[in-house]
């Protein structure tokens, strides 16, 4: 399923499925370009994607990235007031889109049922329950030993290296 050569309408439906108003990558095409071209540009894109799915390779400049910072708040002060997004060229973001699509026929069945987040038709707030029941007797010493960890990522961006994106940039 996942190595099944891609068919040219599974190209034309990701691209037409795709916002027309995402940013641009370096070689500055966007979607709405695609689209609007698709009569002209549709049968080379098409086997741009079958090419890169047989044989894996993909020019340089297809993966090219322009990291852009976008302020999280009105008067930005540091750098821990901006969130790093990528901008990928529009190709890329195709090839991506049809691997998506292609896991996603299979995660169901290769990911555990105990995996509630990022899994479709699942929710994280599905495991509150049975964390509290797992937790509700932690304090008593009899048993066996156990240990609990409380993981808080909503900082996950105050961990970025800002020196390092500053130094690529």
């Amino acid at each position: 399923m996942l190595s099944a050569p891609i068919k040219k309408e599974e190209v034309r439906s990701t691209m037409f499925s795709m916002d027309d108003h995402k940013a641009p990558g370096p070689n500055g095409f966007t979607v709405e370009f695609y689209k609007n071209g698709w009569s002209v540009v549709g049968v080379d894109f098409t086997y741009a994607m079958r090419e890169f799915f047989a044989t894996g390779y993909m020019p340089k400049a297809i993966n090219a990235t322009i990291i852009s910072l976008i302020p999280k708040k009105q008067c930005p002060l540091s750098m821990r007031d901006y969130i790093p997004i990528s901008c990928c060229n529009v190709v890329y973001k195709c090839i991506t889109k049809l691997m998506a699509e292609k896991m996603k026929k299979v995660l169901q069945t290769v990911v555990s049922e105990n995996q509630s987040a990022f899994m479709q038709g699942r929710l994280l707030s599905d495991n509150i329950l049975p964390m509290q029941e797992l937790v509700h007797n932690y304090h008593k010493m009899e048993g066996p030993k156990r240990c609990a960890f409380k993981i808080d990522i909503m900082k996950a961006y105050d961990f970025i290296k800002w020196e390092f994106l500053w130094c690529v940039m």
